[in-house]
C-alpha cells in the first residue's frame, strides 16, 4: 500500500508540473485536480472552436468539487462555449472568488442570439436544434437538492452570465427566501 501511495503522489506531482502554464488558465491556483482537468479539457474545446477562454482567479481555490458540482460546472461551460461560437466576440470567462465561508463560480459568455430568459426555466430548454436539453435539467435538479448552492443568471449586452454561489454567503442571501435556486434576468 505504501508503494502504491508513493507512485500515486509521484504521478500527481509530475502531472501538476506538466499543466499548461497558460496565463489565461491560472491552474496553479486551483487545488482540486478534477476541476483542473475539466478546465484543461474545456480550454481545448474552446480553442478548437476558435474561442478565447480565460479563468479569472486571484487567489487559491481550495474547494473540493463533488461529482455533481463538477458535472454542473462542465455543463455550464459546455453551454457557454456553444453559446459563444456564433457571437462576434467569441469569448468565455470563468471567474472564481473564494472566501473562508463561500465560493462564487461565474461563467460569462458572449452570445449572438436572442435568448428569452423565461424560456431557460422550462424543462428541456435548449438552443440546439434537436437537442433534448438534459444538461440544464440536471443543473436545475441539482440546485433543488443542494441547499448550500444557488444559481443566478443574467443577460446583458450580449453577455450571458451564470453564477454559482456555494456556501455560507448563499445561506445568508437566501434566508427567508423560497426556493433556494435563484434566477434574475
Amino acid at each position: 500500500m505504501c508503494e502504491i501511495e508513493e507512485v500515486y503522489h509521484s504521478f500527481l506531482s509530475e502531472s501538476t508540473s506538466a499543466l499548461p502554464l497558460s496565463p489565461t488558465l491560472n491552474l496553479q491556483l486551483i487545488t482540486d485536480l478534477n476541476l483542473r482537468s475539466l478546465l484543461v479539457v474545456k480550454n481545448q474545446y474552446a480553442i478548437d472552436s476558435g474561442l478565447f477562454f480565460k479563468v479569472d482567479i486571484a487567489e487559491k481555490f481550495n474547494l473540493t468539487v463533488t461529482l455533481d458540482l463538477y458535472r454542473t460546472i462542465g455543463i455550464l461551460l459546455d453551454n457557454a462555449i456553444e453559446g459563444a461560437i456564433n457571437s462576434l466576440e467569441r469569448t468565455v470567462i470563468l471567474s472564481i472568488l473564494s472566501d473562508n465561508d463561500y465560493h462564487i463560480v461565474s461563467i460569462t459568455n458572449t452570445i449572438n442570439q436572442n435568448v428569452v430568459p423565461s424560456d431557460m426555466n422550462k424543462n428541456g430548454f435548449s438552443t440546439k436544434a434537436g437537442h433534448s436539453g438534459i444538461g440544464l435539467t440536471f443543473v436545475e435538479q441539482y440546485m433543488t437538492r443542494m441547499p448550500t448552492i444557488s444559481m443566478h443568471a443574467t443577460l446583458m449586452n450580449q453577455n450571458f452570465t451564470q453564477t454559482l454561489t456555494i456556501g455560507e454567503l448563499h445561506n445568508d442571501l437566501s434566508a427567508g427566501r423560497q426556493p433556494d435556486t435563484t434566477k434574475a434576468y
